[in-house]
């Protein structure tokens, strides 16, 4: 028999006669655990760009954003530091909106540009008629060109 060969194995030992070698799966180990931390290193460095890439496009949320001073609060009605009362509010603005639409006010004196009360205007518009050309519209077909004559009441025989 060949003294650098072993016997092939007897199924009826039930064992393998020789051992597996220590030196062998220790390096085996060895070469496992460098490969796997040498993975890690690069993925680590692979997210690193990957996220400054990622960075570097990224826009601003809005352009609020960008200030670091945040806005002022708002003046809410109904509170110690506002003065009035909301139902107080809605009045000097109705007042304020009537006052508009019923007096005779320069809105533009150098150019000649009034206003007038919208009773007025209303008046002068019927008695006018619409200027349906400086509207750039055209004037719907039943719409008179000037305002009908008051008529007299009918008398009864």
């Amino acid at each position: 028999m060949n003294p650098t060969k072993s016997p092939p194995p007897n199924p009826a030992d039930g064992y393998e006669k020789r051992d597996a070698s220590v030196k062998a799966i220790v390096w085996s180990g060895v070469g496992l655990i460098v490969i796997v931390i040498l993975v890690h290193l690069l993925l680590i460095k692979v997210f690193d760009v990957l996220s400054q890439r990622e960075h570097q496009n990224d826009l601003p949320v809005s352009a609020l954003s960008v200030y670091k001073v945040p806005p002022a609060d708002p003046q809410l009605q109904g509170v110690p530091y506002h003065p009035t009362l909301p139902h107080e509010d809605l009045a000097k603005l109705l007042e304020k909106e009537q006052r508009v639409l019923s007096q005779y006010a320069w809105v533009e004196h150098d150019r000649g540009v009034a206003r007038i009360p919208i009773q007025r205007a209303e008046t002068l518009l019927l008695q006018r008629g619409v200027a349906w050309a400086s509207l750039g519209v055209k004037p719907p077909a039943t719409a008179p060109a000037t305002a009908p004559a008051a008529t007299a009441p009918m008398q009864s025989r």
